[in-house]
């Protein structure tokens, strides 16, 4: 429960990338967007 509430968590599955709410990803995304969201971490 705490970290649902710490990450926003409404809806199931949510990604969490790098400990950072800015790049999570909710729902069942295509790969695409979750590699654009990875790369997005990754540059900062």
């Amino acid at each position: 429960m705490e970290l649902a509430n710490k990450f926003s968590v409404y809806g199931v599955p949510k990604t969490v990338i790098n400990d950072a709410d800015d790049y999570s990803l909710e729902g069942a995304a295509p790969e695409h967007m979750l590699l654009e969201r990875v790369t997005a971490a990754i540059q900062g």
